[in-house]
């Protein structure tokens, strides 16, 4: 397992949550799971539901640091990423700023699917501001 794949795929997710929620669709395993700050859980049709609906706000940048990747198996069909996270998106009428700083991992799985980038697909996605 190259790790340059799996920041890259990381990378890509964010990139995505900058330009829609939508957007980060098609890197999602069918049964990814994401837990978010405030006891949120989401998986499914409710991950889905919310990353598509009318109050996603996309993140404006960010800025990752600090990043491992460690392999999760031992025939590099899945790996863990972990790392911090500085994130920025617009509030109100654009002029404010909310600044997320954050711990994260993710987990991510070979697959077959032609739009995931390097071929590999998010299991699961955590967040724990800091």
């Amino acid at each position: 397992m190259d790790t340059t794949e799996i920041h890259t795929c990381e990378a890509s997710a964010w990139n995505a949550l900058c330009q829609s929620g939508v957007a980060l669709i098609p890197l999602l395993a069918s049964d990814c799971v994401m837990v978010f700050p405030g006891g949120m859980m989401l998986a499914d049709e409710t991950l889905r539901s919310a990353l598509s609906g009318d109050a996603f706000q996309p993140w404006k940048k960010y800025t990752i640091t600090d990043a491992r990747v460690l392999p999760v198996d031992s025939n590099g069909t899945c790996a863990l990423i972990v790392y911090r996270v500085i994130a920025e998106r617009e509030v109100g009428d654009g002029e404010d700023k909310a600044v997320f700083n954050a711990l994260c991992s993710s987990i991510w799985r070979r697959c077959m699917k032609k739009e995931v980038p390097e071929g590999w697909e998010m299991v699961s996605h955590q967040q724990t501001p800091v």
